[in-house]
């Protein structure tokens, strides 16, 4: 039997047996991890209490989401709603575009739309920024299909033009359709309190 050939086989095998592994330790320390973190958060809303320190209010949703930009009263009003994850969700997507209200003597605590953003304006930026989201996928991805009628056998200089073309495109449409979806996500928590 020849020598490198079996050196070869071994690497593929032995390659094959490491990818298993990996794959199967990512499914398994994910499984765990969740389950952890449903103890945790089932704890920490069993403690949480209407005399709670807000620092312990804020440290728990930290150590839960990793994000501590919301003070106590935000996320203890989030979790008193019926959906809170989606409401957390939405809120650190349309933050830009949507602000918390604490509550008053007259009112309670809610989320409304930043001074300037009426309903007008809203639609009015949900259609520019779905637009341009046309307009810079069109210029990023027009190139492709038209490739070898333009460049012919200069295959090189029609994959410069395409990877021109995504980079300097692509990232504009991506912006334009998740500035859509930030007004979006903002109209939906506001309907759902």
């Amino acid at each position: 039997m020849d020598i490198e050939l079996v050196t070869k086989l071994l690497t593929v095998a032995g390659s094959v047996f490491a990818l298993y592994k990996v794959i199967t330790e990512f499914v398994i320390s994910k499984k765990s991890r969740l389950r952890e973190e449903f103890k945790f958060i089932k704890e920490f809303i069993a403690d949480l209490k209407p005399d709670t320190h807000p620092f312990v209010i804020e440290k728990g949703y930290l150590a839960i989401t990793g994000d501590s930009t919301l003070s106590a009263q935000e996320i203890t009003y989030f979790l008193s709603l019926a959906s809170p994850g989606q409401a957390l969700k939405k809120y650190s997507v349309a933050r830009k575009y949507v602000e918390f209200k604490e509550a008053t003597e007259t009112e309670a605590a809610k989320v409304v739309f930043r001074n300037g953003y009426t309903d007008n304006k809203r639609k009015w930026l949900k259609r520019l920024n779905l637009s341009t989201y046309i307009l810079f996928a069109t210029l990023a991805f027009v190139p492709i299909p038209f490739a070898k009628e333009i460049f012919g056998a200069n295959w090189q200089v029609g994959l410069v033009v395409i990877s021109m073309a995504l980079l300097s495109f692509g990232p504009l449409a991506f912006t334009s359709i998740a500035e859509y979806g930030r007004i979006l996500r903002g109209e939906e928590l506001v309907v759902m309190q």
